[in-house]
């Protein structure tokens, strides 16, 4: 197999975070407060180096991958039982980063499926290993660059996989599903979320700083060769590679202060924007004014932050 240019792969969901409270379901108006993520300081997150995940591996970025875990977590499962993860099931968590997917899967499968972590980073590689060594799930961690190698199949072909923001990190996107039909069985399932429409990001009313960190939030990830609006390619490839679309839905986000999924959006700027500054693609001044822009809409009671467009992908590989 051939592939076109190859740009650096940055792929990675980032290193094991600590656990993160549960109760951040809950919807008082207590709840920013409690949730918020504090303002990570540039030198927390230090340039880019090649391989790095791309959004900085420091402790605040650990804790906003369990955040987002969380919040997300619902529609995640109920995309896994509607494509028909079950009991049994042998399943690829593709990109596992700190394993909260992996986590989940293991507990769906059960002691009679298995689940294998598919992973770049070396340091989420070993707190993958600690954190289900034992498991009642046969579960196998597996150290893969997708860019490069093949998801090992020696223990038999996979039922199905999961693979959530992933694609929209790397640089040959058909590379990346080519890797998944060649480890699934016929007629396995996979399973994607990745973004339709990342410019939806944004503050009602209108924010032109929360505006200005999408366009350089987008030019950053562009410029480590992803793509931001990864769904359409993710169809288009899994069609090229013998897959039949079996659902396809748009997952909107909106949230006012006081709602859990206010902090997706809002944390989300808190951590990369300072980052922008460290890989010298934003400035201090613009950032400052930004966060107290956030820092504004949390207390005036009438914002709401609307996600980037997410979408749900659940295709059939082809019976060969």
């Amino acid at each position: 197999m051939t592939h076109p240019t190859k740009k650096k792969a940055l792929y990675i969901e980032g290193p094991s975070p600590r656990a993160f409270p549960k109760s951040e379901g809950s919807s008082g108006r207590g709840t920013v407060a409690r949730m918020s993520a504090p303002r990570a300081p540039a030198r927390d997150n230090p340039p880019l180096a090649q391989g790095q995940y791309l959004l900085g591996e420091a402790e605040i970025e650990r804790e906003r991958l369990g955040r987002q875990h969380e919040l997300w977590r619902a529609q995640v499962l109920e995309g896994w039982a509607r494509a028909g993860f079950a009991a049994g099931m042998r399943v690829i968590d593709v990109g596992a980063g700190p394993g909260h997917a992996t986590a989940d899967l293991a507990s769906l499968v059960g002691p009679a499926g298995s689940v294998t972590a598919v992973e770049r980073s070396s340091e989420s590689i070993d707190d993958l290993r600690r954190r289900f060594a034992g498991s009642a799930t046969p579960i196998r961690v597996e150290q893969v660059d997708l860019m490069t190698d093949a998801i090992p199949v020696d223990a038999g072909l996979h039922d199905a996989s999961w693979c959530r923001w992933v694609a929209m990190f790397v640089p040959d996107i058909d590379c990346l599903v080519a890797r998944i039909a060649a480890a699934l069985k016929p007629g396995g399932v996979a399973v994607f979320h990745e973004y339709a429409n990342y410019r939806t990001y944004g503050l009602l009313p209108h924010s032109a700083e929360v505006e200005e960190f999408v366009t350089r939030a987008v030019r950053g990830l562009e410029a480590c060769g992803g793509t931001v609006n990864a769904a359409g390619p993710v169809v288009t490839a899994l069609a090229r590679h013998g897959f039949t679309i079996e659902h396809l839905r748009l997952l909107p986000t909106i949230a006012r202060p006081h709602e859990p999924f206010w902090q997706w959006p809002s944390g989300f700027i808190r951590i990369f924007a300072p980052r922008l500054v460290s890989l010298g693609l934003w400035d201090d001044a613009s950032v400052s004014k930004l966060l107290a822009t956030i820092d504004r809409a949390e207390q005036d009671g009438t914002s709401a932050f609307i996600g980037p467009l997410n979408c749900s992908i659940i295709a059939r590989l082809d019976p060969r």
